[in-house]
């Protein structure tokens, strides 16, 4: 019989605690006591941190260092470590190896973390010069201080945390430290992103120049299906060493169910854009209905009912009629917009249209209607278009914040003030 052989497998450290376990993964020059600051703010909590294959005390690790080899040794320490519900706390390169983790699907795997993540899309300025010139950042202590202080932070840090930068970006493999700008960081995995099923924090430092919000926000967030963005102002990318408590206080409150918002929580329109009875009527039976067109599986766009808007004579011969088929419309309307809300899942929406209708003469009870027509992009990278009546009042061009329905985006509601 032949003996058999354990895998090599990185070294990583386990702090039992209370679970969901999290799994820290650590950025391009990093180790895992680039956690320790963040991990000594979550005591209880279950920890393991890896030291990737080819840096730190896994640098005498044998290639390959793709993204792939580093997510499948993740998948097999969770295994070896025997841990059971676990979230995935990636930073920058590690970010978007636990993209690749959470998109086979662990059956234990309860939410990710990204913090300052590379993004699934590859940003415009990854180009092959660029990624020449990154690949070069830490050939010297010298160079690694420059990378440091010029990019890498936007805060002032205690000596003993700047050192240990230069220290752990130079204990590598030769071959572990071109991987990552040479090849992982220009590798395109919205494919695999969009597979992940369970919610997703992103987390981004206001002063990151190398994973700036924006980029997040239009390379990563459109590909993740459930996902909440918040920003940590003041802070540059390395997060978990500039900013280790607001992380941690981010990290302990997720994942969690969405809640449903007390009455007393819930934004209330102004006297000014109140609807009487008959214009909500009437306007339920114009908008409630939502649904992806037809002409262009792309873009979401609303069905409007245009019989009941316009001729008011019909309106009133068949009211009768029309109220109950009006109420069912609102209650199930209501509905819809109460699951966006409870989503907690936000975006950014734009006002792409603004159309003012004066009621005709003789129905002047019914005031002057304000629709608002607005734009925002799904996470499956469609475009949704809906509308909501004058409240708040934006002009075209004005960015609204809305909840929407993951599982039907099309359905969402402005909650925030325009900006």
């Amino acid at each position: 019989m032949h003996p058999t052989r354990q895998p090599l497998l990185p070294v990583y450290d386990h702090r039992p605690g209370t679970g969901p376990t999290l799994v820290l993964l650590h950025y391009w020059g990093g180790s895992a006591r680039t956690w320790d600051l963040v991990a000594d703010r979550l005591a209880g909590r279950d920890v393991l941190a890896v030291d990737f294959r080819g840096w730190g005390r896994s640098r005498g690790l044998p290639g390959p260092y793709t993204l792939r080899a580093l997510a499948d040794d993740t998948s097999a320490l969770i295994d070896r470590a025997g841990v059971g519900d676990h979230v995935l706390v990636g930073h920058s390169m590690g970010g978007k190896v636990a993209q690749l983790v959470a998109a086979d699907r662990p059956a234990d795997l309860r939410g990710i973390v990204l913090v300052a993540p590379g993004p699934a899309r590859p940003a415009p300025h990854v180009t092959a010069a660029y990624r020449e010139r990154l690949s070069h950042a830490y050939d010297s202590a010298q160079s690694v201080a420059a990378a440091r202080d010029q990019v890498l932070t936007a805060t002032d840090l205690p000596e003993t945390v700047r050192a240990r930068i230069v220290e752990d970006s130079r204990s590598c493999a030769d071959a572990a430290r071109v991987a990552w700008p040479l090849h992982g960081i220009a590798e395109d995995i919205t494919a695999r992103t969009r597979a992940i099923d369970v919610p997703a924090l992103v987390v981004a430092g206001e002063h990151d120049r190398v994973e700036p919000v924006d980029v997040l926000r239009s390379h990563l967030l459109p590909h993740l299906g459930d996902a909440r963005l918040t920003v940590l102002p003041g802070t540059g990318h390395l997060i978990p060493l500039e900013a280790p408590a607001a992380l941690a206080d981010a990290i302990a409150a997720f994942p969690r169910p969405p809640r449903r918002p007390r009455r007393s929580q819930r934004p209330r329109p102004s006297r000014q854009s109140e609807l009487s009875s008959v214009q909500r009527i009437i306007m339920t039976a114009r908008g409630a209905s939502v649904s992806p067109a037809t002409a262009s599986p792309q873009v979401y766009v609303g069905e409007r009912s245009q019989g009941m808007g316009g001729s008011f004579g019909v309106l009133w011969a068949v009211v009768g009629v029309a109220a109950v088929a009006v109420v069912v419309s609102m209650a199930r309307h209501r509905r819809h917009l109460e699951a966006a809300r409870a989503s907690g899942v936000t975006a950014q929406a734009r006002c792409v249209r603004v159309k003012v209708v004066r009621q005709p003469e003789g129905f002047e009870v019914m005031g002057t209607t304000r629709y608002q027509t607005y734009e925002f992009t799904a996470p499956d990278g469609r475009l949704v278009r809906f509308e909501e009546i004058g409240r708040p009042e934006t002009a075209e061009g004005d960015v609204v914040t809305v909840y929407y329905d993951p599982a039907r985006p099309e359905r969402a509601t402005v909650f925030g003030p325009r900006r």
